[in-house]
């Protein structure tokens, strides 16, 4: 009896023993599969993530905000051709647009084709239709080629000549100060600001005697 208690208490001891050693070996495998998953981790971590870089397109905000530039063709009171750089586009007029002419508030009668103009549209990006049509005065640089009672004929660089009729609402000015008309002779490089006229002269508005011009 004694012995068989012996034994019975040698094998729960070697047992224990054995429970122990397998728990250190689990326990240690453990801790190594830890601390590879951890050191992986941290690798992966440090790793520099690759980022394609994909052009930013205009938005459609923006394009509202700043308008389209081009020149009035096929003029309706439903719309018109705005001819861009590059392109065509159909401008749908509403009774809602608005329109500006020399920076004052005009309407639909002093739009005509051959403006420049800018165009605002509606907000939406497959939007055509105008919100504000601002008419872009006609402005050209040249040399005075004859001065007229009515105003003066000048030559621009591309070597062609245009008729610039003035009047009493005439501004001028050299060098930021006031100037008349009496001011111009021929010879004179001149920038002449103002809108255009049914028989193609320029009405203009505002002329500025160039710095540094030479007279003829």
């Amino acid at each position: 009896m004694i012995i068989h208690r012996l034994r019975i208490m040698s094998n729960s001891i070697a047992g224990k023993a054995k429970t122990k050693a397998m728990g250190k070996a689990v326990g240690g495998f453990t801790l190594i599969g830890v601390l590879s998953m951890g050191v992986a981790a941290c690798s992966s971590s440090t790793t520099p993530s690759v980022t394609a870089k994909v052009p930013t397109a205009t938005s459609a905000s923006s394009t509202h905000k700043k308008g389209l530039s081009g020149i009035v063709a096929g003029l309706s009171p439903q719309g018109f051709t705005l001819t861009l750089k590059s392109s065509t586009l159909k401008v749908t007029l509403s009774s809602s647009t608005k329109y500006r002419d020399n920076g004052l508030a005009a309407g639909y009668s002093a739009l005509a084709n051959g403006d420049h103009v800018r165009v605002i549209l509606m907000k939406g990006s497959s939007s055509s239709t105008a919100k504000e049509v601002t008419i872009i005065p006609p402005s050209a640089t040249g040399k005075i080629s004859a001065v007229l009672p009515t105003g003066f004929t000048m030559t621009t660089k591309s070597g062609s000549t245009d008729t610039v009729v003035t009047g009493s609402t005439t501004v001028y000015s050299e060098a930021g100060h006031p100037s008349s008309a009496a001011s111009l002779h021929a010879g004179e490089r001149v920038k002449v600001t103002g809108s255009a006229t049914s028989s193609g002269s320029i009405a203009a508005t505002r002329v500025l005697i160039l710095k540094g011009h030479k007279k003829g």
